[in-house]
């Protein structure tokens, strides 16, 4: 990563400069830089510039750049200390901007404005670096008076607006150039009392006598320092004797989370009845809640619906079960057949209220049901045995050693999920073919081991060779595989019998970048390096010459090891259809083998002093693919209409949280390219059509993309454009 570092000290002090302008009360470092040519030799000025290599595992590299900034300005004879380093984000109009030439990042960094560069040094540094007023470099860049780098030129820029939105808040610009706050501690008090962990275990005696001697002595420090009253020592502290609470009595709210009916509309007369109004309007509810076999055998013979739901989403076998009924269950299963799994507002199963309940018999009984579901969750995420394992009531251990051992004997289908690094996984199909994604998402995470901070980043994609859905929590996708010809008529031109369906495991189409970079679990850098090197490789994702040089040098790096002179340029040669798009190779005159091989060179030259496993290295693909517009983006295939009326043009729409993409479907070419905030679009229900008309520019037209898949960009589009919010600037 290019650091381009903006080093500020105060013109004056801020106390005598009340009603100066922001960038009057700065003076900036400038270096002096000969450029030659054929022609002539000029100079411009530019900010200092180091490239620092990012590890997934460092924070900011912000000691590196404050150590540069001493080193440049005279090290050890006299050079600048910077007081701290600060990453100036880019401002709300660059937001959306990750052209691929704009990969550099700025790092304010205060100095004292005592302090001066030794005056030897600067005399002969070929670059002379030099402060100047910020006031007077910012005139002279809106006059074009003085050459500036174009990188310094909008750096500069960049620093200013940052500096006005910081003067705006109270004590911001003080706390800028206050000195760090090691600098500023004056007095560090720690507990006199404190004993280290590490102590002699030769014998429990010993262990004793040291404990007793270390007490005593922490008394007395105490007793010196704080002329304490009372002391209480604890006895079995530092001790090492094992010691476990010993819990006399617990007790759990039964009724918590499973929706208990409004008990003041259900009252029961003294002669048994039900006065509620609800219980005539759901008579079998009714006789299931009283627990009268017959009378619910009655009522179902009459036609009563066993899986009615009253106003509280509960059906008979619901009250049947809370209240242990087991004859009404019995009743309701074998001459109702009610459906054992069905589930209430809050997805409890009849298997959920008997755990919690404590009903062991009614476990028993629903548990000899042929297609009883052990694994059902409710809408917290837990199964039947979760809400039993945390008690210690006789009949919640009786009803969880049921349960445990019916998950044991039941050997489960499988059902195979691909990764992007061509690795399948099979996850079994707990619930048979009414498995929903949230069970196989649960199976994947536990699988891959993936952290907590990861789970929301990847999911279920169902994917043939002309269409890819991302498929919701609550899919199941046995059915979505058994439809998938059906579907591929609805949603494409493709001939469904060539379209053959799998499960792939694949970034979520609704995650953002901001929330991508706060993540890298190894797993989790390698899934997301093999999706965005695939997606590359395909051409979908364009980009300038010297990003697929860098790209194709990590890849290199990342296969072959370190650059070998007699073996790299084979190599290359060997693998280019690998290591650059087949489009782009098509262009001629670009020398890609040189290109690649020189990059390569430089790349493992900054990378020799540093470890490189192979995440680190697939972090440094995936931060140049960051930069790329279409990065993460969800492709749709999708026609446009040509000049020739007769004909239309193949395209891929990608979205991602940027905006909407169009890519040329042959060449693979950027086509268009719009943010959200300068598009409208519109979709007509059940018409294959996709309207977006930009705001700045109504003379340019609608432009129209015709797709059965119409509606889905639609919505996706939507939802990214939602998320799709700048990243506020860090506090001081």
């Amino acid at each position: 990563m290019d650091a381009i570092i903006a080093v500020l000290r105060l013109a004056q002090p801020l106390a005598q400069r009340p009603t100066a302008t922001t960038s009057g009360l700065f003076e900036i470092l400038l270096a002096d830089v000969k450029i030659s040519s054929t022609d002539n030799s000029r100079t411009i000025k530019q900010l200092p510039k180091v490239v620092v290599n990012i590890n997934p595992q460092d924070e900011e590299p912000t000691d590196v750049i404050i150590k540069y900034v001493h080193q440049l300005t005279g090290g050890d004879t006299g050079g600048l200390r910077g007081l701290r380093s600060l990453f100036v984000p880019p401002t709300k109009f660059e937001s959306g901007d990750r052209e691929s030439f704009m990969r550099a990042s700025l790092f304010c960094v205060p100095v004292d404005g005592r302090e001066r560069a030794t005056t030897a040094f600067m005399n002969q540094s070929v670059s002379f670096p030099q402060f100047h007023s910020l006031d007077f470099v910012l005139s002279s860049l809106n006059s074009n008076s003085i050459n500036y780098a174009k990188a310094t030129r909008h750096m500069v820029q960049r620093l200013d607006s940052w500096l006005k939105e910081r003067q705006m808040v109270p004590g911001a610009i003080e706390a800028l150039f206050r000195k760090p706050a090691q600098q500023r501690l004056g007095l560090s008090v720690f507990n006199p009392a404190f004993m280290p962990s590490s102590r002699s275990n030769d014998s429990i005696n010993l262990q004793e006598n040291t404990g007793i001697q270390d007490a005593n002595d922490a008394l007395a420090k105490m007793m010196a320092i704080e002329k304490c009253d009372i002391v209480v020592m604890n006895p079995l502290f530092g001790s090492g004797l094992p010691y476990k609470h010993k819990v006399d009595a617990f007790a759990i709210n039964r009724y918590w989370g499973v929706g208990v009916p409004d008990y003041g509309r259900i009252r029961v007369d003294s002669s048994g009845s039900s006065s509620d109004v609800s219980f005539y309007e759901f008579p079998l509810h009714k006789k299931a809640y009283d627990g009268d076999a017959d009378a619910v055998r009655d009522l179902i013979a009459k036609g009563q619906p066993v899986t009615q739901k009253d106003r509280n989403s509960w059906t008979p076998i619901h009250y049947a079960v809370w209240y242990g009924h087991l004859e009404v269950i019995q009743v309701l299963l074998e001459e109702g057949g009610c459906p054992p799994n069905i589930t209430n507002k809050k997805r409890s199963t009849p298997l959920h209220f008997a755990a919690l309940c404590g009903h062991p018999y009614v476990v028993e009984l629903l548990l000899n049901h042929p297609d009883i579901d052990v694994h059902a969750v409710d809408k917290d995420g837990n199964t039947a045995l979760n809400l039993c394992m945390d008690t210690e009531k006789p009949e919640h251990k009786e009803i969880a050693s049921l349960l445990k051992k019916v998950m044991k004997r039941r050997e489960y289908e499988k059902i195979d999920v691909h990764l992007m690094d061509n690795k399948v996984v099979r996850l079994d199909l707990v619930s048979g073919a009414n498995t929903t994604v949230h069970q196989l998402h649960l199976q994947m995470l536990r699988h891959l081991e993936f952290p907590a901070s990861a789970a929301h980043m990847f999911t279920i994609w169902i994917c043939s060779a002309n269409l890819q859905l991302q498929l919701r929590k609550e899919h199941r996708p046995v059915e979505h595989q058994q439809d998938w010809a059906k579907i591929v008529g609805m949603l494409t031109d493709c001939d469904p019998s060539k379209e053959t369906p799998k499960l792939v495991w694949r970034r979520d189409a609704r995650l953002s970048i901001a929330h991508e970079k706060k993540v890298r679990h190894p797993a989790v850098v390698n899934l997301l390096f093999h999706e965005a090197y695939r997606n590359y490789i395909k051409a979908l994702y364009p980009c300038a010459d010297q990003d697929a040089f860098m790209l194709g040098a990590i890849l290199m790096q990342l296969w072959f090891g370190d650059y070998d002179q007699k073996k790299s340029k084979g190599l290359i040669e060997t693998n280019i259809w690998d290591l650059v798009p087949t489009p782009m190779l098509k262009s001629k005159g670009v020398g890609w083998t040189s290109k690649i091989e020189k990059e390569y060179k430089n790349f493992t030259q900054q990378m020799s002093d540093k470890d490189h496993p192979p995440q680190i290295l697939q972090y440094q693909f995936l931060m140049v693919c960051w930069n790329l517009v279409v990065y993460g983006a969800a492709f749709f295939l999708a026609s446009m209409p040509s000049k020739s009326p007769k004909q239309s043009v193949p395209v891929y729409v990608g979205v991602n949280d940027i905006g909407v993409h169009v890519i040329h479907g042959q060449s693979k070419t950027m086509m268009l390219t719009f943010h959200y905030k300068d598009v409208e679009w519109f979709n007509k229900e059940d018409q294959p059509v996709l309207e977006i008309k930009p705001k700045a520019s109504p003379k340019q037209g609608v432009m129209t993309i015709h797709t059965k898949q119409a509606g889905l960009i639609d919505h996706l589009m939507s939802k990214m454009a939602q998320i799709h919010i700048p990243v506020p600037a860090p506090e001081l």
